[in-house]
């Protein structure tokens, strides 16, 4: 399965930062919310510590304040078709995650977990796991990882046919899931003077950094759950009994 020719989110770093939210005019009368997140980027200083914020404010707002009423409707009405498409790509994720509990339940029906823990030393990793009732959506993709690769019955899978297939299937899953994350729980602002979405993300075992946004990232995504459910839909033929056909 081949997913390189898909957009990731692009990583950029800021020395300094303030950020500021804008409503919409009619914010404090309509039932409907709808304000935006800005983040301004201050120049490198050097002594930090003795920043003015209140003078840095000052010049925000009065730039912000410098903006027509048509580009702060167009940014608002922009960000929350960002902030729609963006909570679909955690929905998808959802689906892909009932996809992992119904594939690990049904083949827990006639196997012990412990007996696939101890599988490989990969496998081995996971004892802690039998303690659990229930696992978080990494933990069912390590689960899904053993299997694949010590069951050889799921082995008939083209894109599973091979060593290095089953890596890089489980490795995209990894990285599917660590986006997810950073859509899920990642905080969307448009970073001023260009006015680009970007998320604040902070990834499992990393510093908070801020990632791009756009459609093509999102669509990109959004092919990438499509090519790993064709996959997961092989999976779950298998484990429930069903010829498959490739």
């Amino acid at each position: 399965m081949d997913t390189k020719k898909f957009a990731k989110p692009k990583r950029i770093d800021f020395y300094t930062t303030m950020e500021l939210t804008i409503p919409s005019d009619d914010f404090e009368t309509s039932s409907e919310v709808k304000e935006m997140s800005i983040l301004y980027e201050i120049d490198k200083i050097e002594d930090e510590n003795n920043l003015d914020y209140n003078k840095i404010s000052l010049i925000i707002y009065q730039k912000i304040n410098g903006l027509t009423k048509a580009l702060i409707d167009d940014l608002i009405d922009n960000y929350e078709h960002i902030s729609c498409r963006v909570s679909k790509l955690s929905r998808l994720a959802e689906k892909t995650n009932r996809t992992f509990k119904s594939i690990i339940g049904f083949y827990l029906r006639n196997k012990e977990l412990s007996d696939i823990l101890n599988r490989n030393r990969a496998c081995k990793k996971l004892k802690g796991y039998e303690a659990k009732r229930e696992f978080t959506f990494n933990e069912l993709r390590n689960l899904l990882s053993c299997i694949i690769k010590t069951d050889d019955k799921f082995h008939i899978i083209k894109e599973l046919s091979t060593p290095e297939k089953r890596n890089d299937f489980t490795k995209i899953l990894d990285e599917y899931i660590i986006d997810r994350n950073s859509y899920t729980h990642g905080y969307l602002f448009f970073l001023y003077p260009d006015f680009k979405p970007i998320l604040e993300v902070r990834p499992p075992n990393e510093q908070l950094h801020f990632i791009m946004i756009d459609d093509n990232t999102i669509t990109d995504y959004m092919m990438t759950h499509k090519e790993i459910s064709k996959v997961l839909k092989k999976i779950t033929a298998i484990v429930q009994g069903f010829d498959l056909k490739n």
